[in-house]
């Protein structure tokens, strides 16, 4: 198969975290990823262009909702035309991001999920309620794990590195 190699590649890494408790280990997996992830992003997107980006888009929709009450259909059809340019440029630039955070997320989740995937490794009134939705029933109880603890370690990364 052709990810063959991956394996070899991540469990010297991520092997050693087994020996901890599931939820620490899984904590300490997600800590990882994100920062990873975090970096990606700022390696690959200007963040002063997006931030720029942002701010073009609010300044446009406050123009449009003016001239939307003074009924200018010349002005908001400009407007519009500006505002979907601008939206397409800042996805161009967001998206390079999601392709290569979405590589690394493929090439290290098969490892989470062969580690932790049958485990129950929280147990949580959250969790235990997201096991009795239709359809979230179907999210492992490691991703429901990982995925609050990256929010939790996303927004403490930010905070922590001040944005």
């Amino acid at each position: 198969m052709v990810f063959d190699f991956i394996p070899n590649f991540v469990d010297p890494i991520f092997n050693p975290l087994l020996s901890l408790n599931p939820v620490l280990a899984l904590l300490i997996f997600s800590g990882i990823l994100t920062s990873i992830i975090y970096f990606i992003n700022k390696i690959f997107v200007n963040q002063k262009e997006l931030k720029k980006m942002r701010q073009d888009i609010t300044d446009v929709r406050e123009k449009l909702s003016e001239a939307q009450k003074s009924g200018n259909k010349e002005e908001i059809n400009k407007l519009l035309n500006d505002m979907m340019k601008i939206n397409n440029d800042y996805f161009k630039q967001t998206f390079k991001t999601l392709i290569v955070s979405m590589i690394v997320l493929v090439l290290l989740f098969p490892w989470a999920n062969n580690a932790f995937g049958e485990k129950t490794v929280v147990t949580h009134p959250f969790i235990s309620f997201i096991s009795l939705v239709p359809l979230l029933n179907l999210i492992p109880n490691w991703l429901a794990w990982y995925i609050l603890s990256s929010i939790t370690i996303s927004w403490l990364l930010r905070k922590f590195i001040g944005e």
